[in-house]
């Protein structure tokens, strides 16, 4: 519990010789505050990041992704059984979640509830997708109440954003 003061947790690795994964289960990260991406949980790694059993509750960022931020680079992002909660971020987008330009994704059995962003993906945004190879997926997931602040012509998805820029890229959305 940051208490609203500082990013409550802060994963990076600049190395590109190294290919670490980050696996995070059964943590609570609330009210985190950062002045730039991932009120609660900002990650930088070329490794894979999992994340099971995890609560991220009243973060906020003045950048991107109010509960997580994941960085250009990651290799996969896996989420399973997460709950956003009352997240916010006050930039571009990703209130719950920004996945940045990700290797692959998927997001099962999670919960994003009452997340808010300025123009794009109130709960969850996902960057660009460009050259993706993978079938990503985004499985199983209750999106309620989610809201953007912003009123424009860019403006879109206030439960989620994707940026399939080009027709390699898949993502399978089911049952959510």
């Amino acid at each position: 519990d940051a208490q609203g003061s500082d990013v409550v947790l802060v994963f990076s690795v600049d190395s590109f010789s190294l290919r670490p994964d980050l696996r995070l289960s059964g943590l609570t990260i609330k009210n985190g505050n950062s002045v730039s991406d991932g009120g609660g949980l900002y990650v930088k790694t070329n490794g894979s990041l999992h994340i099971v059993d995890t609560k991220f509750n009243s973060n906020h960022s003045d950048g991107n992704g109010g509960g997580l931020f994941v960085a250009f680079g990651a290799a996969g992002v896996f989420i399973d059984r997460a709950s956003f909660i009352g997240n916010t971020s006050a930039s571009i987008g990703g209130g719950a979640a920004t996945l940045s330009s990700v290797g692959t994704f998927q997001i099962t059995n999670s919960l994003f509830i009452e997340n808010g962003s300025y123009t794009r993906g109130g709960a969850l945004q996902v960057g660009d997708r460009s050259g993706a190879t993978s079938v990503d997926a985004i499985l199983n997931n209750t999106f309620a109440f989610n809201y953007l602040t912003a009123y424009c012509s860019i403006c879109g998805g206030a439960g989620l954003y994707l940026n399939l820029s080009d027709e390699t890229s898949a993502v399978e959305i089911r049952n959510n």
